[in-house]
């Protein structure tokens, strides 16, 4: 249960209430605020010095907590649903089966907290720092994720269906432009080169991310040997594989499979490096 000198130092605002931390932060004088399992519904409580507190089982429903810092808090079970926390310090917290349900986030710094097993859904973490936060088992239906770094993020049996995870950064350190998971899908790469009998022209294969798919393409594309423009061969829906160059007239064989059916285009000599 709550601490009753605690909870009642809440009403003092904000100023006086982080005075209080201040003199209480170090030594023997260190106190860490105990508001367990207390109803804090609707309560104002922005800017708020919360760091290290006990909030197990705290009830914090529509709460304004924007700029607070929740740093190493012991949230587990809160619920913290509407509550409006946008540019929180939320550092290395538990929030281990909390509720979240529609709570803003955004710009909230998250690194090393756990959400394993929190609701999320309908909540709003856009641009929202996720490094290392463990996502195990969390329900993300419906959450906002656009612009948020995720590097090292658990993300383990999660739940539901984000509204919005576009621009996912992803690289471990600050980089200027940042990657992220969306450049992911504009990666390819080449395979299966094989060069025409005359050493002329190379077929190779071009893999691309095929994103609404959640598949891969493959397309045969043919380049002179002496540097000039590549172009591509084949195209369509199919996935183009295993091109084979022919002697007589400049054809190239492939293995097309939407579903794995061979398809062949065969001249009367086939050559194969």
């Amino acid at each position: 249960m709550a601490n009753k000198k605690h909870f009642q130092n809440l009403s003092l605002g904000a100023k006086a209430w982080n005075e209080w931390r201040a003199k209480h932060s170090r030594g023997a004088l260190r106190i860490n605020p105990d508001l367990s399992a207390a109803t804090l519904n609707r309560k104002n409580l922005r800017g708020y010095n919360l760091s290290r507190a006990n909030l197990w089982h705290t009830q914090l429903r529509n709460c304004d907590l924007r700029r607070a810092d929740l740093s190493y808090a012991q949230m587990s079970e809160a619920d913290l649903s509407g509550s409006n926390l946008a540019q929180c310090q939320i550092k290395y917290a538990i929030l281990s089966r909390a509720q979240l349900v529609g709570t803003i986030l955004r710009n909230a710094d998250l690194r090393g907290t756990s959400l394993r097993r929190a609701s999320l859904r309908n909540a709003d973490l856009t641009k929202s720092n996720l490094r290392h936060v463990s996502l195990a088992e969390a329900d993300l239906e419906g959450a906002k994720l656009s612009g948020s770094e995720v590097y090292g993020a658990g993300i383990w049996g999660i739940k539901g269906e984000p509204a919005a995870q576009s621009g996912l950064v992803i690289q471990p350190t600050f980089e200027s432009p940042p990657i992220t998971v969306d450049d992911l899908y504009q990666l390819g790469w080449l395979e299966d080169p094989r060069f025409s009998p005359d050493g002329r022209q190379v077929a190779f294969v071009r893999v691309s991310v095929d994103r609404a798919g959640n598949s891969y393409r493959h397309a045969i594309w043919l380049a002179p040997t002496d540097g000039g423009t590549a172009r591509r061969f084949t195209a369509g829906a199919k996935s183009d594989t295993t091109p084979c160059c022919r002697r007589g007239k400049p054809r190239t064989g492939t293995t097309s499979s939407p579903h794995r059916t061979s398809v062949s285009r065969k001249q009367s000599r086939s050559w194969s490096p």
